[in-house]
């Protein structure tokens, strides 16, 4: 051995150090987890409260001026400098049912989108949707007609009559046909919820069961979502229904795989 040689010397991490880094490291990851489900419950809690706020203005409304938005007559439209409309069946005839003209329930004209006009055109509503009106409005917009969810700027919420009472309706609005003067214009509605969110607004809003009370799983304005058995549940199941006996209730799809796909779309019976 030459005797003027030095030890070698080596640098590296020790078992303690590499476990400090792997516990920060979990510990970052965990936050950004946590973060983000409390943006989520954020954005379902501001939810529930928007439709809440919608509930509260139109009952306001209809307080002050003697109608529900949207179904105010001619005359009183005219009376308080609204919107005038034709007092047509679904276009301002005052019988406490929010509907459109022709296009049955996907009906986005008439009563559906003045509903809207009227709260903002009194300042019960902070957005301003001054493009709606009782006739023909060429190539129309969700985004004009109606407002968007604060869980996301593509889900919006519209106003539609399912068995003599109002909903709203919580989902993507796809698109909107052209409106015409007669009460025509369809909007084409899809999913905009993930099932998780989907789950939380019906527990905040109702009874956590998407097939009953007064908030609902839908596949249609008007449909409850038809669900699957629990062998068949995919990735776009929103609904999941066991088959009696025993009986049991419907259930929003639990399966973890696909809690975050957007599958749902709700009914919400309005307060009005």
């Amino acid at each position: 051995m030459n005797p003027t040689s030095q030890p070698t010397s080596r640098s590296g991490f020790t078992l303690i150090e590499l476990s400090i880094v792997l516990v920060i490291i979990g510990l970052i990851a965990g936050g950004v987890l946590v973060g983000q489900d409390m943006i989520k419950a954020a954005q379902v809690r501001n939810t529930t409260s928007q439709l809440a706020s919608y509930n509260t203005a139109a009952n306001t409304f209809r307080d002050k001026y003697g109608a529900l938005p949207g179904d105010l007559t001619p005359a009183r439209a005219t009376q308080y400098n609204l919107q005038t409309r034709a007092g047509t069946a679904g276009r301002g005839d005052g019988n406490g049912v929010l509907e459109g003209g022709a296009a049955g329930l996907n009906s986005a004209s008439g009563e559906t989108i003045l509903f809207w006009r009227d709260l903002s055109d009194v300042s019960l509503l902070p957005q301003s949707f001054s493009t709606a009106i009782d006739g023909a409005i060429t190539s129309p917009t969700a985004a004009s007609l109606l407002p968007a969810t604060k869980m996301r700027e593509s889900t919006y919420v519209h106003i539609f009559p399912w068995n003599g009472r109002n909903w709203f309706y919580v989902g993507s609005a796809e698109s909107i046909s052209n409106i015409t003067a007669g009460g025509g214009g369809v909007i084409t509605v899809g999913n905009g919820l993930s099932v998780n969110e989907a789950n939380q607004v019906d527990v905040k809003t109702d009874d956590g069961v998407p097939s009953t009370g007064g908030t609902v799983a839908i596949s249609a304005l008007g449909t409850i979502d038809p669900g699957v058995a629990p062998a068949s549940v995919t990735a776009a199941t929103c609904r999941v229904t066991p088959t009696p006996p025993p009986p049991a209730a419907s259930y929003y799809n639990a399966d973890d795989r696909y809690l975050q796909n957007v599958n749902c779309m709700l009914g919400i019976r309005a307060n009005f």
